[in-house]
């Protein structure tokens, strides 16, 4: 009976051995829930919207009026509104970037769970910052016209002033040697 427990000890440590021998077992792959997958998918999804919106930076005018005009031909879904507001928000134009806050606060307003969501929210309120400042350098701008205008009107008043004084200045008195 001590001779079988014996074995059966020997048997036991030389499979333990022969288990500590073995490759090392690989970690188990980390588990993750549905919620951490859905976070992926919308991080990896916001970062592909992010590199989008870097591109349109990068392109000239005659390249965005073109992407403009080819998303204009394609179907009106959620996705290519987006793409439209952030050509709009690059183009420059005259009521481009005033087209594109008007535009994403819809798109805002009307999606509650996309992935360009977040992106959106903070363009608009970079482009709201942006357009209030354009329209202060209007005001600026428009406030010094109007004070070139009536600096203008002031000196042709001065030079007409200068030439009526010119006028009046008395003549100078013949001499005697010009009359004879």
């Amino acid at each position: 009976m001590i001779q079988n427990i014996n074995r059966l000890l020997a048997a036991l440590l030389a499979c333990g051995l022969l288990n500590a021998c073995a490759a090392p077992r690989r970690p188990a792959a980390p588990v993750v829930s549905a919620e951490q997958q859905r976070q992926q998918k919308a991080d990896q999804a916001l970062r592909e919207w992010l590199v989008l919106y870097q591109r349109y930076q990068g392109m000239s005018p005659a390249e965005l009026a073109k992407e403009a005009t080819r998303l204009g031909e394609l179907k009106r879904s959620e996705t290519v509104q987006v793409q439209q507001v952030m050509v709009w928000s690059q183009l420059r134009g005259p009521g481009d970037l005033a087209r594109a806050v008007q535009q994403g606060d819809e798109l805002l307003k009307r999606a509650e769970s996309a992935s360009w969501r977040p992106l959106l929210q903070v363009l608009q309120t970079q482009w709201q910052q942006q357009r209030k400042q354009e329209e202060q350098v209007d005001r600026v701008n428009a406030q010094w016209k109007d004070e070139k205008k009536r600096a203008d009107q002031l000196n042709d008043k001065l030079e007409g002033m200068k030439a009526i004084e010119r006028s009046l200045a008395p003549k100078p008195l013949p001499t005697p040697e010009a009359s004879r």
